[in-house]
């Protein structure tokens, strides 16, 4: 069973692979490669790269935080009070998500 805390850390995780400059933030490139990861097309990237920025960039400064990202990431997940996910489909997508990212995701 994955606990949100093991989420969290696996995200934080893959926020320090993705954050190549180690700036603590996501710019556009490292964005972009972040989504190309998951399985978006070349061609949509620009796309997905702006509904990420306006859904995840909560404070609007042009770039995604770490804490922003994890967020993003879990969403509004429902947490049992032993730690672990109620919503046992997210748990699964999550795993895949995770999976996805290749070795970023075994950190």
């Amino acid at each position: 069973m994955v606990t949100e805390h093991d989420a969290n850390t696996r995200i934080d995780r893959t926020f320090t692979c993705l954050d190549v400059d180690g700036s603590g933030y996501l710019d556009e490139s490292e964005g972009k490669r972040f989504l190309g990861a998951v399985g978006c097309e070349e061609a949509e990237l620009d796309y997905y790269w702006a509904d990420l920025m306006r859904v995840a960039d909560t404070n609007k400064d042009g770039k995604i935080s770490k804490e922003e990202f994890v967020k993003y990431v879990m969403g509004d997940v429902e947490v049992a009070s032993d730690g672990s996910f109620v919503d046992l489909e997210f748990e699964k997508e999550l795993k895949h998500q995770v999976m996805m990212y290749g070795p970023a995701g075994r950190l």
